[in-house]
């Protein structure tokens, strides 16, 4: 086909779609196509196909009839994806456009397979490492989540982190996989979608913000005896995050992160709120109660889980 530019193809389809097509004054699409020699321009700016227009035009009306997207460019491809509803496109034109080289043509094709229970597992695993985000995307929780395991795409990472949380299922081999990785990038995203039983693999990480991260998420399930070592650390980072993220602290354990001149101060920045808490509470108390109507306990009750979550 000519080489045409997506502006002059919808010019030239919209002349062989009308029987008595006029170019603007300053009409540049037409006249790219009159220099292509495709099209003739009389002094009444009315259009019509020379010769090689006329073969163009008919070469493209049974390229379109017959869904022979193999033999259009790019240009007409796109044009034709754009202009046929989906449910006219039959499994064939589909399955040639997931392979289609250009992303977003190949991307619908890849949604229409999905959509016409159409994708083979072979399939989804070839597209699962697609050089497209979206169409990797898509194939989150259709292929073994271990299909991904070299992926550095963020997009796939919060993709497979919603699907963990939203299917609950266990990502264990994915975990294991990715803690071993030597870039800390790679072993954070391990600890969004890792479970209590995997502390142990990056709770000592080399990298500081992983051990931050999984000191951070599980802050209310670690165990005392690993908060004692935690706080014993020589990395005060290490016992910075303790300071500011752990909770379920002993007595003992509050007190050696308060007597840490390193990170005291988080350990008393976090009392002293806890002591505003405690007035916020002591005074919703007071006001409340006292009172034993249903509305009254309501309103406690309301207003105790804006304050603290119960």
């Amino acid at each position: 086909m000519t080489n045409l530019t997506a502006n002059q193809f919808d010019t030239f389809i919209d002349i062989i779609s009308s029987e008595d097509y006029h170019a603007p004054l300053w009409g540049d699409d037409e006249n790219a196509l009159r220099n292509k020699e495709l099209v003739n321009i009389d002094q009444d700016h009315k259009v019509t196909l020379t010769r090689t227009g006329e073969q163009l035009a008919k070469e493209i009306k049974t390229r379109q009839a017959d869904q022979d997207i193999k033999h259009m460019g790019a240009v007409e491809r796109r044009w034709f994806v754009e202009h046929t509803a989906d449910s006219q496109l039959t499994d064939e034109t589909v399955q040639l456009l997931a392979k289609d080289r250009c992303d977003d043509l190949r991307l619908q094709g890849v949604q229409l397979l999905i959509k016409r229970d159409l994708l083979t597992d072979r399939q989804a695993v070839k597209f699962a490492h697609d050089k497209d985000d979206e169409i990797r995307m898509s194939m989150v929780g259709r292929v073994d989540l271990m299909e991904f395991a070299d992926d550095t795409s963020w997009n796939i990472h919060q993709k497979i982190i919603d699907y963990v949380a939203e299917s609950h299922i266990d990502p264990a081999p994915l975990v294991e996989k990715l803690a071993q990785n030597p870039d800390a990038g790679m072993r954070l995203w391990a600890v969004s979608i890792m479970s209590e039983k995997h502390i142990p693999l990056l709770i000592d990480d080399p990298d500081l913000i992983v051990r931050g991260g999984v000191i951070n998420r599980f802050a209310d399930s670690l165990g005392s005896d690993l908060i004692d070592r935690l706080i014993e650390s020589p990395r005060t980072g290490v016992r910075d995050y303790v300071a500011r993220r752990a909770n379920n602290l002993s007595d003992v354990q509050i007190q050696k992160l308060l007597e840490d001149e390193k990170v005291g101060f988080w350990m008393r920045d976090r009392l002293e709120e806890y002591r505003k808490e405690y007035r916020k509470l002591c005074a919703l108390e007071k006001l409340f109660g006292d009172s034993d109507s249903e509305l009254m306990k309501s309103q406690r009750e309301l207003a105790l889980s804006e304050n603290f979550g119960h």
